[in-house]
């Protein structure tokens, strides 16, 4: 049977842990990784609820700390994410499980692989944020979104400021909103957020992002445009990873020279496709090959 829940979970040292769950109830489990800044609610950019069920799987999209419903956790790391995780699967009773991380999502991916390579069973990476701090891409030149996401780790008092702002415009101005965020978006996601339901989806995602005020998705944004902590060419799961050429947030330069340092990583690179536009059109066919 497919059902769509939300519940919270009590991890061990005593934080809730939010989530929410679709598809089929005995499907194999997927624990999808939100962007930045966004929250479980990101999984209704792409949500394809006949691809669950056809498929068989069961996704669970879990905000991280600080963030929707999910209690902060000080001092926090990328890789305490995955001990997050490991603590929500065994709540869950999900000895193993794949991952899959959407834009700022995907190092939280990598991290799991790291620190569970028992249990992770594959890693997908969708449209993935890198590690700006690797010194090979110091001459990819500089882009919008990755200074906002700069800003977090050096300047976080500011970081605070912009999304806290960026949450009361979601919520009184929703129209002009959507129209700020899609003026610097190549035109097929532009094409993609004019669709209204994935207006609202967007909409919805960052009114939760920012429930508990702008300070969860800064400390999330800062851990992504820090250094990891972990190099993801040591990962050892098996990795795909998807991308659009037409990505202006991530360009796919950056995920080409990530996937040729991941052993075993199979890149899809996928035409016309942007950051947006892909996980909403392609989410079905991104969950097949799993």
């Amino acid at each position: 049977m497919a059902t769509t829940s939300s519940a919270q979970l009590v991890l061990p040292d005593g934080r809730r842990l939010a989530y929410r769950a679709f598809g089929p109830t005995s499907g194999r489990p997927l624990l999808y990784f939100h962007g930045t800044p966004a929250s479980k609610h990101n999984w209704y950019l792409g949500h394809d609820a006949e691809a669950l069920v056809r498929l068989g799987i069961r996704a669970f999209a879990i905000d991280r700390p600080g963030i929707g419903g999910s209690e902060p956790q000080p001092g926090r790391t990328l890789l305490s994410w995955a001990d997050d995780v490991a603590a929500f699967a065994d709540a869950l009773e999900l000895p193993t499980f794949s991952v899959l991380g959407y834009s700022c999502g995907a190092p939280y991916a990598w991290a799991c692989a790291m620190r569970l390579p028992t249990r992770v069973t594959d890693v997908v990476i969708v449209s993935g944020m890198v590690d700006i701090t690797h010194p090979d891409l110091a001459a990819f030149p500089p882009r919008p979104n990755l200074q906002v996401l700069t800003m977090a780790a050096q300047r976080p008092w500011l970081s605070r400021l912009v999304y806290r702002i960026m949450g009361a415009t979601a919520k009184l101005l929703p129209g002009p909103m959507v129209r700020q965020a899609s003026a610097s978006m190549p035109e097929a996601d532009r094409a993609t957020i004019r669709d209204p339901e994935v207006a609202r989806a967007f909409l919805a995602m960052l009114g939760e992002t920012f429930a508990q005020g702008p300070a969860g998705a800064q400390v999330d944004s800062a851990l992504v445009a820090s250094a990891w902590g972990f190099d993801p060419a040591d990962v050892r799961v098996p990795v795909r990873m998807w991308h659009g050429d037409a990505d202006e947030n991530v360009p796919v330069e950056m995920a080409r020279h990530l996937a040729e340092r991941v052993v075993g990583a199979e890149l899809t690179v996928v035409a016309g496709e942007g950051h947006l536009s892909l996980v909403h059109g392609q989410l079905g066919t991104v969950l097949a090959e799993l």
